[in-house]
């Protein structure tokens, strides 16, 4: 939305003025801009557009995969993630509602189920990855109606995407 590239914008601002000071070389400073430029690119291919059999490639700084089972660390509830987006999705209102982050809308954030043994009625939330806890040694999948649209199945502490998204989710299988 709007407040993702307003962000941006002035990300790329502050990049820019620090290229004029001596604090930074011209050749970091262009890796950086690139660096934004291609989150940015990844983040509308995620978001905008996405056509069966796409295979989406994870940036590096995404370091969870759809189907890790995770504890919140505010919240303490337990959860799957099902999207990840290597920049904040949200508009302004909602990170107002549920900042701040420690390490800013740049990083990567979740689209996730919440487990029902921890949340009844069945929610969706978004959680940035400062806040998330992977849990790899799990011996129960998480308890959600809409798990069953993502996974296949249940394996070695994580869910296991099924074949379609296992195929536009490469990175995560």
């Amino acid at each position: 939305g709007d407040f993702g590239d307003q962000t941006f914008t002035e990300n790329l601002i502050t990049v820019i003025r620090k290229s004029t000071g001596m604090d930074m070389g011209s050749l970091s400073v262009g890796f950086e801009m690139l660096r934004m430029l291609e989150d940015r690119i990844a983040f509308w291919e995620n978001e905008v557009g996405q056509r069966p059999g796409k295979k989406l490639q994870k940036p590096a700084h995404v370091n969870l995969d759809i189907g890790q089972i995770y504890r919140h660390k505010k919240w303490g509830y337990r959860g799957v993630i099902i999207q990840w987006f290597p920049l904040c999705p949200a508009d302004q209102e909602w990170v107002q509602a549920y900042g701040p982050f420690e390490k800013g809308l740049d990083q990567a954030f979740y689209r996730t189920l919440v487990d029902m043994a921890d949340r009844n009625p069945p929610f969706m939330t978004l959680a940035a990855e400062e806040n998330l806890i992977p849990l790899h040694d799990e011996t129960e999948p998480v308890q959600h109606p809409l798990a069953s649209q993502v996974f296949d199945s249940f394996a070695n502490g994580r869910h296991i995407l099924n074949k379609a998204l296992a195929q536009e989710y490469p990175d995560d299988t």
